[in-house]
């Protein structure tokens, strides 16, 4: 009966195991949705607008005109870079974390950067 009980625990563990895996698979899977989705449409189309403004940038004579447009490339140049940490930072739930934990928690609003890495990533003064 020992013997029985032991083998129930086993299999038990190892279905909670395989769960877990299948939860982490399908964190992985949606994550590369969402960064395809992403590059194939937002950061493609943010970065062919950063290309446009940095070549109007250099047509410009006027100072005024040219910090302007600087301003803007710098304002989309950041926002492709949130969204390059947003990607990232979905990652799937340590293993670590033990073997209970079959789902991965939420992604906070605001900058998903921590404070070292957003110092990391100003772009310097024009």
């Amino acid at each position: 009966m020992v013997c029985a009980f032991a083998h129930q625990a086993a299999l038990a563990l190892q279905h909670l195991r395989t769960e877990e895996q299948r939860a982490q698979l399908l964190v992985l899977e949606e994550r590369d949705r969402i960064a395809s989705d992403l590059r194939d449409s937002v950061i493609g189309s943010l970065s062919a607008a950063e290309l446009d403004l940095q070549s109007a940038a250099g047509l410009s004579r006027q100072a005024e005109v040219r910090h302007r447009v600087d301003t803007a490339i710098e304002a989309v140049d950041s926002s492709i870079q949130a969204m390059r940490d947003t990607i990232f930072q979905t990652r799937p739930p340590s293993p670590r974390a033990g073997f209970l934990r079959l789902h991965t928690p939420a992604i906070p609003l605001g900058d998903r950067r921590s404070p070292s890495r957003r110092a990391t990533h100003a772009r310097p003064s024009r």
